[in-house]
């Protein structure tokens, strides 16, 4: 064989080679995410906060109203969360004051009391809003206490996570890159966070590093970002095939679908950039960290990972190979055809675990010498 011939089998094998193995990938990032890195961004995290805020043992409290101690927030009494004193067990549990009409969080400290275990807020509200969504001004107080609910949580984000996120060595082992040569570029970063500093510092990382990033690559922070007028925070539901929502739709009621991603992703065009995610190349590998794959964003996922051009989907997950089919049996709830699945996603045997991470996080001090 001349050696024009041997060039030419030569680059058309690496050709092949490269569209069979070498796919862009697609990265998802959830509130795991976070937590694998000591961040306390969880539901449970945010509650206790209020709690440790509040000290409803304290001597000095002056909030008290029907017989419940309130918490405080932006200098105000909080009118739904508060801590009433049990004597038989000599602690104080949520709740919520009967002066002020609450749905809401009512359902919540009563689901936490008998089950000891924060529910998922947005399935919660979900589950509410389409049990009685006929009645009076039903859903005009669940909204307003689900948008209490979000300002609450998008102050505690800002003000003890995403503010006081410390140095970090992500150089030391940067886990969304390239795990070996052959591996492929990065197409983007669909995150479902609201912190984003964090991911900020692992891309910085990576610009710096050569092949890591495809040259349209973009992070698309999925469900908003704290404090921005320009893509809000994003806190709903997600589900708009299952019969419950139809029927809520079919009502004719507005207030009813304000809270509904659906709606809530149509404010910028972060949706329509995850479909051009999508199209880039035609052999596309999602990766998953820290996103349970819940029905609150069953729609999205099912885009994702229903779409032809994905044809592999990793879930990685942190040492313990319960968390990685409790997830995948998540999964199976998004996907129509459980045969498409099992063809895409990546066995337990050749997936990735991630390293469990611990941020440092920075004290009132240091934090006000990073804001000068």
């Amino acid at each position: 064989m001349n050696e024009k011939k041997y060039i030419l089998v030569y680059d058309i094998c690496r050709f092949v080679f490269q569209q069979t193995y070498m796919s862009g990938r697609i990265i998802i990032i959830g509130n795991g995410f976070d937590l694998a890195h000591g961040l306390k961004t969880s539901y449970r995290d945010l509650m206790e906060f209020i709690k440790q805020e509040t000290n409803p043992q304290s001597e000095n409290l002056k909030n008290w109203e029907c017989g419940i101690v309130h918490h405080t927030f932006k200098g105000k009494q909080n009118p739904y969360i508060g801590f009433e004193y049990i004597p038989r067990i000599n602690e104080y549990r949520f709740a919520t004051c009967k002066k002020h009409q609450s749905l809401y969080f009512t359902e919540l400290f009563s689901e936490y009391s008998r089950i000891e275990k924060w529910v998922d807020l947005e399935m919660l509200y979900f589950n509410l809003i389409s049990a009685e969504y006929s009645a009076d001004n039903y859903p005009t107080v669940l909204n307003t206490e689900f948008d209490y609910l979000k300002s609450l949580l998008e102050d505690y984000l800002t003000s003890q996570v995403e503010n006081r996120i410390g140095n970090y060595d992500f150089l030391k082992d940067n886990i969304l890159g390239k795990q070996s040569p052959t591996e492929s570029r990065i197409l983007g970063i669909v995150n479902f966070n609201y912190t984003t500093r964090l991911i900020s510092n692992y891309l910085r990382d990576l610009y710096n590093k050569e092949a890591q990033l495809h040259k349209n690559f973009s992070l698309i922070n999925i469900h908003g970002e704290l404090n921005s007028k320009s893509n809000p925070i994003i806190f709903g539901y997600g589900d708009d095939n299952s019969e419950k929502y139809k029927l809520i739709q079919d009502v004719g009621d507005n207030n009813l679908l304000v809270n509904f991603k659906t709606f809530q992703y149509l404010r910028n065009m972060n949706y329509k950039n995850v479909l051009s995610l999508l199209e880039i190349e035609n052999n596309i590998k999602v990766e998953i960290i820290g996103h349970s794959c819940g029905l609150s964003d069953k729609t999205l996922l099912k885009t994702i990972f229903e779409h032809p051009n994905v044809n592999k989907i990793e879930y990685r997950y942190h040492s313990n190979e319960k968390v990685y089919f409790e997830n995948v049996y998540n999964m199976s709830r998004i996907f129509t055809d459980n045969s498409l699945m099992r063809k895409k996603v990546i066995d337990l045997e050749n997936t990735r675990i991630i390293p469990q991470k611990e941020i440092v996080m920075m004290n009132k001090e240091e934090e006000l010498l990073r804001s000068l």
